[in-house]
Formats: C-alpha cells, structure tokens, sequence
C-alpha cells in the first residue's frame, strides 16, 4: 500500500466516496439487529388482512441483496402475535409485479422465508452451519395460487402441449372437476415426486408453506411429511404481498424450533423477487434479528 494511502489525503478519497450517496440512502443500506416483540393476545388472526393485526408493533427490517442490484426490496415490515399455544407472523413488502407461476423454465415465483435458530449464539445468518442447523419457514407465490380456485396447469400455459401421461380411460385427458382429479386418480408409482414422498408433490396437500431445515450452503432439505405443522396465507394487492405465517409454539420433530413465551429466539428473514429472476440462494436477506415471546 503507497504511503498516500495511509496518509491525510486518503480522508479526501473517503469524503469523496461519502458525498455519492445520501444520508437516506446510507439509512436504508445499514444492516441493524431489532427487537421483535410478539405480542400476547387472546386470539390469532386467520388472514393477512385480519384487524388483529393492528394490535402488533410493524418492526421495518433493511433487506439487502446476495446478488446487488438496484431494483430488490429495501425492505420488510415484520409483525408478531401469539396466544400461548401458537405463533402468528405477518411479512409485509412492496413488488411491482405480482410472480406466482413457475410453469416455464424462464419463470420465477415470488416467496419469503422465516429463518429461526434456536441457540444463544446463533450460526451464519444464511443458511446456519454444520452442526449448527436452522429451522425455516418458506412460503411460495405459486404454491398460493395452487391451492386458490383460479387453479394453474401446463394446459394453461401450453395450451398445445401434447398429452404424455399415463391415460386414464374413466375421464377424458385434462379433464380434472376437482383439483388434481387426475393425479388422485393415479398410481404415485407413475407420479414419481409423490411417490417419493415429496411434500410439494403431494396433491392432497392444505398448505402453500414448506417446514426446512439445513446446515449450511446445500443442505437445505424439507422436514418429514409427519413434521409438516407450519400453515401459511399470502395475499396480493396494489404492489404489496401480506404473508402469513403460523404454527403451534411447540416444534414437532427432530429440526423445528420451539418457541417459549418469555424467551428471545434469534430469527432472520428473505424475499425473493421473481421477475428479477430470483431463486434459490439468489435472494434479499436481513442478518439475524430477535424475536421476544411476550410472557
């Protein structure tokens, strides 16, 4: 390193660097650690836009990208209730585009994730660590829009698709009055995803959340079927997702966190963008936050 560099002008390189950016947009770039106080109420909300929820503290969480762009989600507002038996979170954030079909290849839903730990010292906020598992909870856009009544297909997005399934000679092809009819109707020997017991497979799946646990970058693996407790509900409207995410204050299984009112677990969140093509580890996140249990 020359002598400049650790010399009095070098404050002038730093000054310089300083004036390109606002103090707003200094504001909103800083990752900070806040306190999430759940509240104790005597019953939960059922929906995102339930009135219940005014009776829970917004808690506004910076988000930053893993891949930096200037189009990602600045942030998320976080709310938390609970009545002694389960816990109810609401994420809210702003998007542009409403991404709920991932039919095509080049198509990306919008999700969001809950990320818990369970330890006083938490593991690296993504993904945790070897030996050091997190518990998390993913919901999806187009996992919602499967279960709602405007059910997707392939037959809508490829409205010529050659039919290359096993043919059930009791209905006509595609011809499904009832959600998945034809799937149900089939033998999971020839639906290989739900024949191997994969959840998102399962037609007779209620809930568009998936119950996660991994120890580090690639070990991200969905709970046993058994262990599936956490229900979730995400709504749509004017540019802003309201999701819901809830489940029995007591963790199911080997992997689920469990939450005791009077207690703080370190839990951190993420918000994927679809139409920028976010997937996977391609994402916005927080740093752990603290989440406090009201006795």
């Amino acid at each position: 390193m020359s002598d400049w560099a650790l010399g009095d002008e070098a404050w002038h390189l730093v000054n310089l660097i300083r004036s390109w950016s606002s103090d707003a947009q200094r504001e909103r770039a800083e990752m900070r650690k806040y306190r999430i106080p759940a509240r104790r109420v005597d019953q939960l909300p059922e929906h995102p836009d339930s009135g219940v929820w005014r009776l829970a503290q917004p808690v506004n969480l910076h988000l930053m990208p893993l891949w930096w762009r200037t189009d990602r989600p600045e942030e998320v507002t976080v709310r938390a209730l609970h009545d002694g038996k389960q816990v109810a979170l609401l994420l809210m954030w702003s998007d542009a585009t409403h991404d709920h079909t991932a039919m095509r290849p080049q198509d990306f839903r919008d999700a969001v994730a809950v990320q818990f730990s369970a330890t006083p010292d938490p593991p690296f906020f993504a993904m945790g660590e070897r030996r050091r598992a997190v518990n998390i909870w993913m919901w999806k856009s187009e996992r919602q829009a499967d279960l709602e009544p405007a059910f997707q297909d392939l037959e809508k997005v490829y409205p010529n698709l050659g039919i290359d399934s096993y043919p059930n000679l009791r209905v006509a092809p595609y011809e499904q009055p009832t959600r998945h009819a034809l799937t149900l109707a089939s033998d999971p020997t020839f639906v290989t995803g739900w024949g191997a017991g994969n959840i998102v497979s399962d037609p007779s799946r209620r809930s568009p959340a998936e119950d996660l646990v991994a120890q580090g970058f690639g070990t991200l693996r969905a709970r046993p079927r058994a262990d599936q407790a956490v229900d979730a509900r995400g709504v749509y409207a004017t540019g802003t997702y309201r999701v819901m995410f809830r489940r029995d204050l007591a963790g199911r299984g080997a992997g689920a966190v469990t939450l005791t009112p009077g207690t703080t677990v370190s839990v951190g969140f993420a918000v994927w963008n679809g139409s920028a093509g976010d997937r996977d580890g391609k994402k916005s996140v927080t740093i752990w936050q603290e989440l406090t249990l009201e006795p």
